[in-house]
């Protein structure tokens, strides 16, 4: 599987990719991305239709809207990684290439893209994004 991104190029070979989206043209967008740097690439249209696909297939990874936190525990349970959809496709994919290559420091907790302790960028930018949301929900019901 070698370099993940090297010379510009994202390889994702030999890893079966989860994307999860509601919207077809942005899935069929993510998969043929996918499947170009050599990745299979399964669409599921929701968290249903996700976890279903988990018991066809041995996926590597997943690309998952922010907003499924009750689906991102379970990947995570699953011991699979998983990539927040932000970004543009290329971002998106290249921060899933450097995912999967680091299989053991996702393992063990260590290497790049893990923070000191030991919390995916991903799951930290998640975090972030539902301390703003909840701040801002905060902030207009204490205008009403």
């Amino acid at each position: 599987m070698g370099d993940c991104v090297a010379n510009g190029r994202i390889d994702l070979t030999g890893h079966v990719i989860l994307i999860v989206e509601e919207q077809p043209i942005v899935a069929l967008n993510m998969q043929i991305a996918a499947e170009e740097a050599g990745g299979e690439a399964i669409i599921a249209r929701g968290p249903n239709e996700a976890l279903a696909q988990l018991h066809q297939f041995m996926v590597s990874a997943a690309i998952i809207d922010p907003r499924q936190r009750a689906l991102i525990s379970e990947l995570q349970l699953r011991r699979i990684r998983v990539v927040l959809k932000a970004g543009t496709t290329g971002e998106v994919l290249a921060r899933l290439a450097r995912s999967v290559s680091d299989g053991e420091a996702f393992e063990s907790r260590r290497g790049t893209g893990l923070s000191n302790s030991g919390e995916s960028q991903d799951m930290a930018l998640w975090r972030e994004s539902r301390r703003r949301i909840g701040h801002s929900y905060n902030r207009r019901a204490k205008l009403r």
